[in-house]
């Protein structure tokens, strides 16, 4: 009881992100782009003889941004790898990844996406639950740690990505 009191309590206090440059951002330490891009140099498992590929995942921070009200979302979902540059994502029906992308595809627009792994384990947290629509996980991951999470923008897209993970996919 004393737990989930004082996680209840935690929830209460957000704390917005804090943008760094890219030049304090761990994650841009080392880059990939373009054609040199290859997914399959990742350790990323098939995790069951009939599974339809290699899935990354569960274990990571998606983020996403609202096409209408511009809030950035922090969601886990699963990735499969479809090739050297290209993943599927598989977003259940109600989650807000789904939504931004299926109302952002009926206005006719692209959808940026990036995915995050080597993150603190927070993300996993935070991104597994629902909050109100217009408030980003990042708000609530700052309130639960005290301190505002650092955040970058990215270079392919235009979303505020964890500064501090071990690695990071972008795009469109």
């Amino acid at each position: 009881v004393e737990l989930i009191r004082r996680v209840k309590d935690k929830l209460k206090k957000r704390i917005p992100p804090k943008e760094v440059s890219q030049n304090k951002a761990p994650v841009y330490e080392n880059t990939i782009t373009g054609k040199k891009i290859d997914l399959n140099q990742l350790p990323i498992p098939r995790h069951w003889p009939l599974d339809g590929g290699r899935y990354a995942g569960t274990a990571d921070a998606v983020i996403t941004r609202d096409p209408d009200s511009g809030y950035l979302n922090v969601g886990t979902y699963r990735m499969m790898v479809q090739g050297k540059s290209q993943t599927g994502l598989y977003l259940s029906p109600g989650k807000d990844a789904r939504l931004h992308i299926t109302r952002a595809w009926q206005q006719g627009k692209s959808v940026q996406v990036a995915a995050a792994w080597g993150i603190d384990p927070l993300f996993m947290l935070v991104g597994s639950q629902t909050f109100a629509k217009n408030v980003s996980e990042y708000e609530f991951a700052g309130g639960i740690k005290g301190q505002a999470i650092p955040v970058v923008r990215g270079t392919t897209t235009d979303l505020l990505l964890p500064a501090n993970a071990e690695l990071v996919v972008e795009g469109v």
